[in-house]
């Protein structure tokens, strides 16, 4: 008869490992219930702070309450086409834009790159690579903001 662990045992050694640190606020805009789930679920349990809404309208309420780093946006929503949103996104925000469609053509690519996004992306994705991205692109804003002043002092000389 082999070991058994208890159940509350089990979920004690799951609460004992440490939370993953920080990565980054996330907005995903996807109809799809199963899919906003999953990802949405995977990108917490490595560290994002995620909101997912599945129509443009709930996109835009979000925006208004919080602020996010990057959005990860299907193209075919129920209200309104995706591309709007990534219109929207880089005339008006800083924040990053992933565009994560089924549409694959060279000419929705495009239009998406037009739009504003910063990366296209195809499904089906791996969770892992949509992170990676997500985090490089939290990386790279945070690289791309102007360095502050320092006073002279601080300075070196050569």
């Amino acid at each position: 008869m082999g070991t058994m662990t208890p159940i509350t045992s089990q979920i004690d050694q799951q609460a004992a490992s440490p939370a993953p640190a920080f990565q980054g606020s996330v907005i995903m805009v996807e109809d799809d219930h199963e899919l906003r789930e999953m990802l949405a679920e995977y990108l917490t349990r490595v560290g994002f702070e995620v909101v997912a809404v599945d129509t443009g309208l709930k996109f835009y309420h979000a925006l208004a309450e919080q602020r996010f780093q990057v959005a990860v946006i299907d193209l075919g929503l129920p209200d309104m086409n995706g591309l709007q949103l990534a219109d929207y996104i880089h005339q008006n925000t800083t924040m990053r834009c992933i565009i994560l469609t089924a549409r694959d053509a060279v000419d929705d690519r495009v239009a998406g790159y037009d739009a504003g996004a910063d990366l296209y992306m195809v499904k089906p994705v791996d969770c892992r690579e949509l992170a990676a991205a997500i985090s490089r692109k939290i990386k790279r804003a945070t690289a791309d903001q102007p360095v502050r002043e320092s006073n002279q002092e601080d300075c070196w000389r050569l």
